[in-house]
């Protein structure tokens, strides 16, 4: 009977020492996990196009999934335009619907596609007021997506207005919207 009491004490402690060992090894190990932001700045070799993809699509990732548009500023792009960091941008305004982040990064008429992407995500028109360059296509867009004819009411020229209703009523295509092929 002591033998029995004496190996049910050893294997009592050898399953304490296991639960133990294996507590000291998990904490070792996700101390250690790195954080998303040094995996991305791990992605090597900005001269190869494929690298500089992952990079960027890497740190767009980040910026939407932890919500910080301090992401975004690390997109690098070849292009003159800058349209990756752009689209991160447009992105997280569309995610968080907050409008002053389209004239964030406004070139070449980026701040109007933002705000169309809004207007359309909330399903709120209002949002095209905001839009100083071409608040007519804004409504147009919107109008025609949501198929709220009131909201042509809103365009101030009078020949796109007109089209936008017979584009609602009577299904005729005036426009390509979103750039989708006609």
């Amino acid at each position: 009977m002591k033998i029995r009491k004496h190996i049910s004490a050893v294997k009592y402690m050898m399953i304490l020492l296991f639960i133990l060992i294996l507590m000291i090894g998990s904490y070792v190990f996700f101390s250690k996990t790195r954080s998303g932001i040094e995996v991305c700045n791990d992605i090597q070799n900005i001269q190869n196009i494929q690298n500089l993809t992952q990079r960027n699509s890497c740190y767009e990732h980040l910026a939407l999934t932890q919500n910080k548009l301090s992401y975004c500023d690390k997109i690098e792009t070849p292009d003159p335009f800058q349209s990756g960091r752009m689209t991160c941008y447009i992105k997280m305004a569309e995610q968080t619907g907050n409008t002053s982040l389209c004239f964030t990064y406004s070139r070449y008429n980026s701040a109007a596609i933002c705000l169309r992407t809004i207007a359309s995500s909330t399903n709120d028109s209002s949002v095209c007021k905001m839009d100083d360059m071409e608040p007519d296509v804004c409504y147009l867009e919107f109008a025609v997506k949501r198929k709220h004819v009131e909201v042509c009411n809103n365009i101030s020229s009078i020949e796109i207005r007109g089209k936008c209703v017979d584009e609602i009523t009577k299904g005729i295509k005036y426009y390509c919207l979103n750039y989708e092929a006609c």
